[in-house]
């Protein structure tokens, strides 16, 4: 990458894009502010419903999920390369990448759930 290129990606996506992804990751909390459920508990105040426990619920699975995923990973990657140095058949691990547990029924589970995890702040504003 030349010196120029560089700066047209430091100036399209560092510099611009990243910022409105940030905008969009503090918008929900904006709104929960100005709706006067932080920092003001008074009557105005909105009480915590039955889409913020869906919320909660879905953003705690999705942390399981996302866990799970790279428990997965990482104990297949072990065992890949534990049978590679020790010279044993690599069997199931020959393929080179994992096809079980989340694995099998998604590419890249982990990538989802931590995706979907920034998408349930949205239900809570």
């Amino acid at each position: 990458m030349s010196p120029f290129q560089f700066e047209i990606f430091n100036f399209v996506f560092i510099t611009t894009y990243q910022n409105y992804l940030l905008l969009a990751i503090v918008t929900p909390l904006a709104a929960v502010w100005q709706a006067g459920v932080i920092g003001d508990h008074g009557p105005d105040a909105a009480p915590l419903g039955p889409i913020d426990a869906v919320a909660t619920c879905l953003f705690l699975l999705l942390l399981w999920g996302e866990h799970t995923a790279d428990m997965q990973m990482f104990d297949f990657q072990t065992e890949k390369y534990r049978r590679k140095d020790a010279g044993e058949a690599a069997g199931p691990y020959g393929k080179g990448f994992i096809t079980t547990g989340l694995w099998g029924l998604s590419r890249h589970p982990n990538y989802f759930c931590e995706v979907s995890m920034w998408w349930t702040f949205y239900l809570f504003s």
